[in-house]
């Protein structure tokens, strides 16, 4: 039996694992829960982030990627970590 738009299944006070909260909230509206709301306030720290437009040669990058692809690790990540080692040796 269907039931109408009026009925609701009533809102667990609590859930036993945080699968069976999915479970819940992906089968029901939370505007049919208003009295679950709760005002909250929170801070977001953005880091930012510079992208610098760098040219590589040809060679170098086919090189990078290759290493990327065998480290199974973005070529991003992998000159991020390059980058990294090389100027924490240097500094030395």
């Amino acid at each position: 039996m269907e039931k109408s738009k009026n009925q609701r299944d009533p809102l667990p006070a609590t859930f036993s694992s945080l699968e069976e909260l999915a479970e819940f909230w992906d089968s029901h509206d939370t505007e049919e829960y208003p009295e679950a709301w709760r005002e909250v306030e929170f801070r977001v720290t953005t880091h930012e982030r510079r992208y610098p437009r760098i040219t590589l040669e040809p060679k170098v990058l086919e090189q990078l990627e290759s290493r990327a692809r065998d480290l199974d690790v973005s070529l991003n990540v992998l000159v991020n970590r390059m980058l990294k080692e090389s100027l924490t040796h240097s500094s030395r």
